[in-house]
Order: C-alpha cells, then sequence, then structure tokens
C-alpha cells in the first residue's frame, strides 16, 4: 500500500440537478433538497486526510455552495487490498465447487 500523507485533499464539484435531489432517492414526500433550498447550484466537497492507522484512514469533510457552507463532518474509509480480497473470494468459490 502506498502512503496516504496527512493532509492530503481531494475536492469534487457537483452541478445540482433534479436526479440528485433527497426527494428522488428515498421519500417523495422530502423536500426537493440537497444540502441547499435550491436546485441548479454547484456543491463543493473537499476532504483532508486528519489520520491514518494502518489501513484506516481519517478525513475531515467539508461541502459548500455558491454562498456559504453546507456542511461538515468527519468520515473513516478503510483501504481494501484488492488482490487479497480477489484470493480470498478466489478461494471460497473453489470450496463451494
Amino acid at each position: 500500500m502506498r502512503p496516504i500523507p496527512l493532509g492530503a485533499k481531494g475536492t469534487f464539484t457537483l452541478h445540482v440537478t433534479p436526479a440528485h435531489l433527497a426527494n428522488q432517492f428515498k421519500d417523495a414526500m422530502l423536500p426537493p433538497v440537497f444540502a441547499t433550498p435550491m436546485i441548479g447550484h454547484e456543491v463543493t466537497a473537499e476532504a483532508e486526510v486528519t489520520r491514518v492507522d494502518g489501513r484506516r484512514v481519517a478525513f475531515k469533510v467539508t461541502a459548500r455552495d455558491e454562498m456559504e457552507e453546507i456542511g461538515r463532518g468527519t468520515h473513516e474509509r478503510v483501504v481494501v487490498d484488492m488482490r487479497r480480497l480477489d484470493e480470498r473470494l478466489s478461494t471460497k468459490r473453489k470450496s463451494e465447487a
């Protein structure tokens, strides 16, 4: 696994369309919002690595529209070694046959 440096950042910008609204995913009774009360805004999210502990990586995350910050929080992920996972799945498939 390549080392993940503390402070590494990534951003992503999305132009919000009706397909991204809460009422399209879960329940039509929800308001037509995507972290902002108006359709058509551009929302930019940024994640910054704050901690790396083995395969666990913690992030500070923020989201903004053109006018203001609309959300912030933390997130944690675990890096998956795809080669190792594929080997384990292959072994399981062979034992089922």
